[in-house]
């Protein structure tokens, strides 16, 4: 199932071992690597290159100087200037591991994840590319033009806009209500503008001259149109706030 070209090829029948050069690809039916210098095992279906390599999968493409090609597994470790970009997703690290047929990305190094206005940065965790879902740890954190998000644990849902953050989780607005919000939990629906602290959440609504905290067993942010149960219209010294949480 796992089908290499090249111009030039060099095969060891005793060792089962082939030097590919120049022009190199391999494609195991999901994924096509190419190189220009390729040595592969054929009984382990282990392929190794160390001056440069690009892997295609759909729409995301992968590059590194080093890699290692797990042909069993379909698992790629990439090395030292890794970069995977889709349209919805640049990520650089220095070690990263792929897999062609889950889509599954592992990261094992520091690693800089860039979509849109959103860069989350993580020392630990994978991104499932198809399933647009992911899980953080070791104290991620995400940066947005209107937040900063930092957590021990992260899990993300881009397909559906979902987060749930845990272990010290610090909520940062940069919007004109400024505001920070601490909790053990916090989940978030970024489509609906949904947010819900539990486990000691505290908020600070930061004033001009002074911040007011706010503790409480469980801590809900909604539209008031989205509220599990009807409040009357606040108002303020400007009027009817329709939009407010």
């Amino acid at each position: 199932s796992v089908h290499t070209y090249a111009d030039y090829l060099k095969y060891d029948g005793n060792t089962k071992k082939a030097k590919l050069r120049n022009h190199v690809k391999l494609t195991d039916g999901r994924g096509t690597l190419t190189t220009d210098s390729l040595d592969y095992d054929v009984s382990i279906k282990i392929g190794v290159y160390k001056k440069g390599g690009k892997l295609v999968r759909n729409k995301t493409v992968l590059k590194s100087t080093e890699g290692v090609y797990y042909g069993i597994t379909r698992d790629v470790l990439f090395r030292n200037k890794v970069s995977l970009v889709d349209p919805d997703n640049s990520i650089f690290t220095d070690t990263l591991e792929y897999n062609t047929y889950s889509q599954l990305a592992n990261f094992i190094s520091p690693t800089k994840i860039i979509s849109g206005s959103r860069i989350i940065k993580t020392k630990n965790g994978n991104y499932n590319i198809g399933t647009r879902k992911g899980y953080l740890y070791e104290r991620s954190s995400i940066d947005d033009s209107s937040y900063f998000f930092i957590a021990n644990d992260m899990a993300i849902d881009d397909s559906l806009g979902l987060g749930e953050f845990r272990g010290n989780a610090i909520y940062r607005s940069k919007d004109s209500a400024s505001f920070d919000l601490m909790a053990n939990n916090i989940k978030t629906n970024r489509k609906k503008d949904i947010m819900l602290a539990t486990e000691l959440p505290t908020l600070y609504i930061k004033q001009k001259k002074d911040t007011m905290l706010i503790t409480a067993d469980t801590l809900y942010a909604a539209r008031i149109d989205d509220l599990p149960r009807k409040m009357n219209k606040a108002r303020d010294s400007v009027g009817v706030l329709k939009d407010s949480s």
